[in-house]
């Protein structure tokens, strides 16, 4: 078990942020970006539910993917799926 789980102090870092960070590094070492990939729904929630989203691993999701996963990972989540129906 880790010592210590990371958190997001800042979702959305700018440009800034980042050079900041960087040119610090020595005195905030403790510090680690990573980039992460996020979907943009250019409409909204509107269809969310049928494409799926991406959201951070569950701890059900860790215990199960053989230690492929770790907290604060990023997977993809549940959409909706192709229903077929048989006469």
């Amino acid at each position: 078990m880790p010592k210590f789980q990371p958190i997001v102090i800042k979702p959305e870092a700018s440009p800034s942020d980042i050079a900041y960070i960087e040119s610090h590094r020595a005195d905030i070492p403790v510090i680690e970006m990573l980039m992460v990939h996020r979907r943009r729904y250019p409409h909204g929630d509107l269809l969310a539910s049928a494409i799926g989203y991406v959201g951070e691993v569950s701890p059900e999701q860790i215990e199960a993917s053989d230690s492929k996963l770790k907290p604060g990972d990023t997977v993809g989540k549940a959409a909706l799926k192709e229903c077929t129906t048989t006469p």
